[in-house]
Order: C-alpha cells, then structure tokens, then sequence
C-alpha cells in the first residue's frame, strides 16, 4: 500500500485586520471559496484516505470540498496550525517580514518562506 500525503495551504482568506492579533475564525474570500471548489478535483485523484487540517476556518473551507466529494470528514489538528510569526500585521508587514527571512508571494502578493 502506498501512502501519500497532499500538504495544501488555505485558498485566498480575508487578509488579516492591522494591529490586531490573527483570528483563527478568519474566513476565506469569495474568490477563495471557488478556488477550493476547483481545487477539489485535483485532490480527489489522490484518492486519499482521510482528510487532516489546521484548525483554522480557512484551512478548513479550503479541503471541506474535496472532503465532502470523497464521502470524508475533515480531521482537525492543531499542530497543523500556521507557523505563528509573533508580529501583529501592520501597514509595514512586508518591511518586517522581509527581516524575518519571508519575502512576497508575486501571485499573491502576501508572505512567503524564502527560498535563498
């Protein structure tokens, strides 16, 4: 039997409110609620055999599609939550997170890990 693992981080999500700590309730977008839509499919052929993710709503929203089309719940673990920077999003987060090492997503415009 092989096992494989699909590592997916949430769709498109309500950015962050400025100088206020992140909200695991934070919702995904419209835009993003598609996009999990269509990437349901593409998870599916994996024909996995469970459904694991971060607690968080918008890690949720992004695989329930794809769960709910493969007849499966969604598992949540809380060690599957996203790295918490410590930094308070502000008018400046990309200034601070380039310092930290991340850099701009060009698709997305938002944070990223550095690939240097």
């Amino acid at each position: 039997m092989t096992t494989r693992i699909v590592l997916v981080r949430h769709t498109q999500s309500v950015p962050p409110r400025f100088g206020v700590p992140d909200d695991d309730r934070r919702p995904l977008t419209p835009a993003g609620v598609e996009a999990a839509k269509s990437l349901a499919g593409r998870l599916a052929a994996y024909e996995p055999a469970a459904v694991l993710s971060s607690p968080q709503l918008r890690a949720v929203q992004t695989v329930t599609p794809a769960a709910d089309a493969l007849g499966l719940a969604v598992t949540t673990w809380p060690e599957l939550r996203e790295w918490e920077s410590g930094l308070l999003p502000s008018a400046d987060w990309e200034a601070r997170y380039a310092t930290a090492g991340l850099s701009r997503d060009p698709c997305t415009g938002r944070g990223r890990a550095s690939t240097r």
